[in-house]
């Protein structure tokens, strides 16, 4: 991957414009320490933020959003809990030189699904966050 790719990868969450708008505002989320608060908002460049909510000015009036989780290098979904995954937030890619875990798109329902797996703490919802994968 050339240098300017990674530059390009690397500012795609700050505000500016997007191929369908402006950015007007990124949120970041992790799971809450406390199973009944849910979802916590925290800042979009922490290690522990695992999903990403992007609003999207498209016009005067109308916005949209685009939905991000944190993915590894086979195509799995980060999982907090994990005996695979747990403390290698920030781990490199020793041979890319990249970080092992990047956000990825996904749809609205793939988002949900990995929410609920963060707010709940149960498998089936990151097993079918996984399904919904594009």
């Amino acid at each position: 991957m050339s240098q300017q790719k990674v530059t390009e990868a690397a500012s795609f969450f700050t505000n500016g414009p997007d191929s369908s708008g402006e950015i007007i505002s990124v949120k970041g989320y992790t799971h809450s320490a406390n199973k009944q608060d849910g979802l916590q908002e925290i800042n979009e460049d922490s290690d522990k933020c695992f999903c990403k909510v992007t609003e999207i000015k498209i016009s005067e009036e109308k916005t949209k959003n685009k939905y991000h989780v944190k993915i590894g290098p086979s195509g799995e979904l980060f999982d907090p809990w994990g005996m695979f995954s747990e403390g290698t937030q920030s781990k490199f890619l020793r041979y890319q030189g990249k970080p092992k875990w990047v956000f990825k798109e996904v749809g609205k329902k793939c988002f949900e699904f990995y929410s609920n797996f963060l707010k709940y703490r149960n498998n089936s919802w990151l097993k079918n966050a996984q399904r919904e994968i594009q």
